[in-house]
């Protein structure tokens, strides 16, 4: 019974993980635009230091939770390309604050999402025997 336990916690430390990754990846997402866009026009190497946000978000929550480096960017990335790009396309008569939140629960829901398919693995690791 406690293995099932453990599992189960396991799965909804790494869930909330995921979502915290995303929620994070959603507010750097929005800073560092708002940082780079005075004129109003993201340029090419502006946009590729935009791509650093999923970087920095994995290496804060890596720190903080002392989680896998390389599942918090898988999560960190996916959660930019598909949700936050999506909606950073039609984000842009809000304010500030406003795409802080929307960002942020944008985010969240797309860093639940892609840690779902990584939990998974957790639910069907088979524990290794020491003899």
């Amino acid at each position: 019974m406690k293995k099932s336990n453990n599992k189960i916690y396991e799965i909804l430390s790494f869930l909330s993980i995921g979502i915290v990754c995303g929620s994070l990846t959603g507010l750097i997402f929005v800073i560092i635009q708002k940082l780079l866009t005075f004129d109003s026009v993201l340029s090419l190497p502006e946009f590729f230091i935009l791509l650093l946000s999923p970087i920095i978000a994995s290496l804060l929550i890596f720190k903080l939770f002392n989680n896998s480096l390389i599942k918090n960017c898988l999560i960190s990335f996916f959660t930019l390309i598909i949700p936050i790009l999506g909606t950073s396309f039609g984000s842009g008569d809000y304010s500030f604050l406003n795409q802080l939140g929307i960002f942020s629960f944008i985010g969240g829901i797309g860093g639940l999402f892609w840690s779902v398919p990584i939990s998974l693995t957790i639910l069907f690791k088979k524990k290794k025997i020491n003899n």
